[in-house]
């Protein structure tokens, strides 16, 4: 017999997540709901994914730029203090920039060139070229850099990253220098007591900074890894994979993530008699790491998925469709933007995701997806929740994103 019925993603509705609230209970309600109400029928081998956001915000996993201030006061002495390598990034960084300069009484502030470490560019490359700049051997003051390359802005978001995070040290009461190298090593000239930000190398940087005689050194990753003055925290991650909240807040990565998937497991599990696999995934912004990413992901299925369960992989991918990221998913998958039997219009199906609320000067492109596994799986309706359509209340926006909802049968 011939298998006519392909892979189903689908969106359920769920309400708005607050500090404190149950996810075990609201996921596996939700879910119950759809079966009782809108004729969802799991089966096994289904997925539920949850982001990362929605845990986080209830768990109440916040943090306050004073209590980055303690705990930096606390780690790093409270003196001059080397920041190196952070992203340039106004929601990812900035924020717990502001709680850093805060605990100390000078940043050394060292930023890689010509870009961060996922891909925003301070000065194009052929600028180095013209100028004769080696990256990775020559060390730039600001003065040397504004004399070589004057007053650069980011071609997406407008914003002189080097002013910006200047000034934001300096409004909070601490000295800043700001320099520019690719060897962690040529902080050790202005202090000895470093906070690593990059992501990806952090270990191999702590590493060598040790090595070259640092005296204190920690990443974002050992920042906030224990509650202070009632804070959030994550034991593994500290500020890795923080966000901006408020203008005072920031909130961190989940922690203790396994016990609720495993709860929600078990009780659809009881009620349904199904399984189901769900991934969630949060790209980086260049595309050569979303081209990596996606190969990853693609490892981990085949690795963990040993029953062949069906798929859907859910997220903020900082990719459109076209941008070459995702050759490996549309082998075995679909997107249900594109392919949905429905949409709320053919005006919201071709909305940008990616609201960078409101800013009007940065690129809004469609970045967010469902990918479901086809043709186990299929689409039937498709929808990106607008402000104007699904009303927020008296906020414009929940996030810097559109959520995005589909509905996706067996």
């Amino acid at each position: 017999m011939s298998r006519m019925l392909g892979t189903v993603s689908m969106g359920v509705r769920a309400p708005i997540i607050r500090q404190g609230d149950d996810m075990v209970k609201i996921v596996t309600d939700c879910i119950l709901d759809a079966m009782k109400y809108d004729g969802l029928q799991p089966r096994n081998r289904d997925i539920v994914a949850m982001t990362e956001a929605i845990v986080a915000r209830a768990q109440g996993n916040y943090a306050t730029v004073d209590n980055i201030a303690s705990d930096v006061r606390a780690k790093l002495g409270g003196e001059t203090v080397g920041v190196i390598f952070p992203i340039l990034s106004r929601n990812r960084f900035a924020i717990c920039l502001r709680g850093i300069a805060k605990g100390c009484k000078k940043v050394v502030l060292m930023l890689s060139y010509p870009s961060d470490e996922v891909g925003n560019h301070l000065i194009d490359l052929d600028m180095l070229d013209e100028k004769g700049v080696n990256p990775y051997s020559d060390v730039l003051s600001e003065e040397k850099y504004r004399e070589l390359f004057g007053y650069t802005v980011h071609p997406f978001t407008g914003v002189d990253y080097v002013a910006y995070y200047k000034k934001l040290v300096e409004d909070c009461g601490a000295e800043c220098e700001v320099i520019f190298a690719n060897d962690c090593r040529a902080v050790l000239k202005h202090t000895k007591n470093v906070i690593n930000c990059d992501i990806h190398t952090r270990v191999r940087t702590k590493r060598l900074l040790r090595a070259a005689g640092a005296e204190r050194v920690c990443g974002l990753d050992d920042i906030l890894t224990t509650s202070i003055d009632g804070s959030g925290w994550n034991a593994r991650y500290g500020l890795l994979g923080s966000n901006k909240a408020t203008e005072e807040t920031v909130k961190l990565f989940p922690r203790d993530c396994q016990p609720v998937v495993d709860a929600i497991q078990e009780k659809l599990l009881k009620a349904t008699g199904k399984k189901i696999f769900y991934i969630n995934t949060h790209y980086p912004l260049n595309l050569d790491g979303c081209k990596k990413s996606s190969t990853l992901v693609e490892e981990r299925i085949a690795a963990l998925n040993t029953n062949k369960y069906p798929v859907i992989v859910v997220g903020d991918f900082n990719q459109t469709l076209s941008s070459g990221a995702f050759e490996g998913f549309k082998q075995s998958m679909r997107d249900a933007r594109t392919y949905a039997d429905e949409c709320y219009s053919e005006d919201n199906k071709n909305i940008y995701t990616y609201n960078a609320f409101g800013d009007a000067s940065a690129v809004r492109n469609k970045v967010d997806h469902i990918w479901y596994s086809h043709p186990a799986l299929d689409a039937k309706y498709y929808e990106t929740l607008t402000q104007e359509i699904r009303k927020y209340g008296e906020v414009d926006y929940l996030s810097d994103h559109y959520p995005i909802t589909a509905v996706i049968s067996f």
